[in-house]
């Protein structure tokens, strides 16, 4: 009966839910289904958003950002969780981050407004047809505009222009879910070159800072990264694409992969 169950799951949902469930999980799972329908609410249940009970997209999560899928597996929103250090004393400013992975658009959403996301989706009707709403990113995008990641952008312009070669910025297809690895300057993932790294490093204020320069593969400066001593765990990442400025933690010896990874998994590299 159990794997009667799961077969049966799988070919409703696809390869996205292609995973061994409990009967008791499978129970849940049609409980909530049913009180999104009854009530005509919106629930997430094994990463899919029903609203009324009838599915309307699927919001994975990984490493605490979240990817809206179509039901049909199309990538549709990527959406993560940024910082602005506060000018003068003032305090830092968290927002949420919506990139349109169609148009490559961004849009920023305040985190203390950002209650239920799944509903915020849904209220925003972000899905149709299986694919983006471009009525409703276009609203979107003028009613959240960016602001706040941009409020730095006066204190990095030289870095933007330092190094670039001119050209579009050009990613490198791959499985963005492979591994990251570093061999030497090189930076691979899915087998694939997506990336080189320069480490320099200079004296001030009687301290040493470290710098490491992430460069797309024909040559686009994509992001420096400026950490304090030797072997700097923190890190003040600048991504040259939208003048974000980003805190990156690393662990010991492993600052260039885990930068990388962070920038991967945010389409920087």
């Amino acid at each position: 009966m159990k794997t009667l169950l799961s077969l049966s799951l799988v070919f409703f949902f696809g390869a996205a839910f292609a995973q061994e469930l409990s009967e008791k999980e499978l129970k849940k799972h049609a409980e909530k289904i049913q009180r999104s329908k009854e009530k005509k609410s919106v629930v997430v249940s094994l990463d899919t958003i029903f609203n009324s009970g009838v599915r309307y997209a699927v919001l994975k999560k990984k490493n605490g950002d979240h990817s809206l899928f179509s039901i049909t597996g199309k990538e549709l929103l990527f959406i993560t969780s940024e910082w602005v250090h506060g000018a003068n004393g003032q305090e830092d400013v968290c927002y949420t981050l919506f990139t349109f992975m169609g148009s490559g658009q961004k849009a920023e959403y305040p985190c203390n407004a950002l209650e239920n996301q799944s509903k915020m989706i849904v209220d925003n009707d972000f899905v149709k047809d299986n694919d983006i709403n471009a009525e409703a990113e276009r609203k979107f995008l003028l009613k959240y505009p960016q602001k706040l990641s941009n409020a730095s952008a006066p204190q990095i312009v030289a870095l933007i222009t330092s190094g670039t070669s001119g050209n579009s910025y050009q990613t490198v297809e791959r499985n963005r879910n492979a591994g990251i690895l570093v061999m030497g300057s090189e930076i691979k993932q899915d087998f694939k070159q997506i990336a080189t790294y320069k480490k320099s490093s200079k004296a001030a204020n009687g301290a040493i800072m470290e710098t490491l320069s992430f460069y797309l593969p024909d040559g686009t400066l994509a992001a420096e990264a400026t950490g304090e001593g030797v072997n700097a765990k923190q890190w003040r990442v600048v991504t040259m694409k939208d003048n974000g400025v980003h805190n990156v933690s690393t662990g010991f010896s492993k600052e260039a992969e885990d930068i990388a990874k962070y920038l991967s998994g945010r389409y920087y590299l």
